[in-house]
């Protein structure tokens, strides 16, 4: 069984959340270097998020490192508290997950992968132009490009937000909408010419796939799969029609570079 270990990573001054899946057997300490993914959770969720995924791919030769951003949803026990959470805030969390999955002794810029569920998509997607050569490649999940459009149109003055909003269970203060790119951040994502795998649902009510359309459109290097009859978060056969275009992806994408 792939092995599971729990644990911390100090980040701007608080402890973040983190869980890191090894395949079974592997000796982090022998020298060998495997593909490995960090994976970005969704709006509310946590480090849980997507451990089937790290599992399956576990079962396949490859480590990841799931983490749950600072105030990222009502469970995190960081004390940073979704109030102070944005868009903005989870980038630099990315940042930091990143740089740890590279002090790892078995993890290269050459076989390490990004991948990020709906809002962890768009953090993800944001934080790829600056950080392209850190990694090989990126992989979104239903990526919510919608964020800005949506908050603008609620809020188009940041400060006719109220100090504190309750959005689908979890407290937001003002921070999430003044945090929130001035610019259309299809076009801001687009700055990342590396390979994206890009996966939406067609049935999808919360960000319509269309803005997944549009990303498609301006990647450089893009395979776009769109799930019939898929919503946001899938059902147990798309999940797993899900996980195999993920592995096939870092596979095509290795160039025989893990393990050098």
């Amino acid at each position: 069984m792939p092995v599971i270990h729990d644990f911390t990573i100090p980040c701007r001054g608080f402890e973040m959340e983190a869980a890191l899946t090894l395949p079974d057997g592997f000796d982090p300490e022998g020298g060998s270097v495997i593909p490995f993914v960090v994976q970005s959770h969704g709006f509310g969720g946590g480090k849980f998020h997507y451990e089937d995924l790290s599992l399956y791919l576990a079962e396949r030769g490859t480590g990841s490192l799931r983490y749950t951003f600072l105030g990222g949803g009502p469970e995190d026990t960081s004390g940073f508290g979704t109030k102070n959470m944005s868009v903005m805030t989870e980038v630099k969390d990315l940042n930091r997950a990143l740089d740890y999955a590279l002090s790892l002794p078995y993890v290269r810029r050459e076989s390490l992968f990004l991948f990020g569920e709906s809002q962890g998509g768009l953090v993800t997607a944001l934080t790829a132009p600056d950080r392209a050569g850190d990694f090989q490649g990126i992989m979104l999940l239903y990526p919510a490009m919608c964020i800005s459009d949506d908050w603008v149109r609620m809020y188009p003055d940041p400060d006719q937000m109220p100090e504190e909003v309750v959005f689908n269970g979890v407290l937001l203060g003002r921070a999430y909408r003044k945090d929130l790119p001035d610019e259309d951040l299809v076009a801001r994502a687009s700055a990342y010419e590396g390979p994206v795998l890009l996966m939406h649902g067609k049935e999808d009510t919360v960000v319509p796939f269309g803005y997944s359309v549009r990303l498609g459109r301006v990647y450089k290097d893009v395979s776009l799969t769109l799930f019939e009859g898929e919503g946001h978060g899938f059902s147990e056969e798309g999940e797993v029609r899900m996980r195999a275009l993920v592995h096939a992806f870092m596979q095509d994408h290795l160039a025989g570079k893990a393990g050098k």
